[in-house]
């Protein structure tokens, strides 16, 4: 949550460009990714040679993004292929919020139709983005927030990881402050190896 922001600032560092690749689990599967199957297997046997491959192809000043889990294996070919990575994390209570507006206004995701006709009022979605629910004759079923997080916090230990909260870099617009924002700026330059000064960050 909050990706349009760091993808902003990660463009405008020095020599810094996006890759235009945006990485999810389905990407990368060997097995049909269907709701039995990752009930049954937590999630679906993942490509790593294709992904090893695809990372392979990413030159240095490029990043790409990726919603993806912390599971060990990909913190290994990260670490192989030299990646920097960066966690970023928001409160949840914003993100219920945040990701029940963007299914109900996004024709793009799949949890639309549900959050923009099932769930007729913004208290229900957001109930629902907390609670989730399972597949029915809507569409595919969505794990509890609480089981979202889960499978994504162990990103705060995984190696060359910078763990970055949308809290300090959203500035004063956002409710945050600017000495955070610009600490959380310097912070993020220096870990993917673009150092920039007070000056330039501002």
């Amino acid at each position: 949550t909050g990706s349009h922001l760091l993808n902003a600032l990660l463009k405008r560092l020095p020599k810094m460009m996006f890759s235009g690749v945006h990485f999810s689990p389905d990407d990368f599967v060997l097995l049909p990714t269907t709701e039995a199957i990752r009930l049954a297997r937590g999630r679906s046997e993942t490509d790593w040679d294709g992904l090893k491959k695809a990372l392979a192809r990413i030159q240095n000043g490029q990043f790409i993004t990726a919603h993806w889990p912390s599971m060990a294996r990909l913190h290994e070919v990260l670490e192989e292929l030299e990646f920097r990575s960066i966690f970023l994390l928001r409160d949840p209570r914003d993100t219920v919020v945040s990701h029940s507006f963007f299914a109900k206004n996004s024709a793009a995701t799949y949890l639309h139709y549900r959050y923009s006709n099932v769930l007729k009022t913004d208290e229900e979605r957001i109930t629902a983005s907390i609670t989730g629910f399972p597949s029915d004759e809507h569409g595919r079923g969505q794990y509890p927030l609480s089981r979202r997080l889960q499978l994504y916090l162990p990103w705060m230990d995984a190696p060359n990881t910078h763990v970055c909260r949308f809290e300090a870099l959203v500035g004063e617009a956002g409710g945050g402050t600017s000495r955070a924002q610009l600490d959380e700026i310097m912070s993020v330059a220096r870990h993917v190896g673009r150092p920039i000064d007070r000056e330039k960050a501002a």
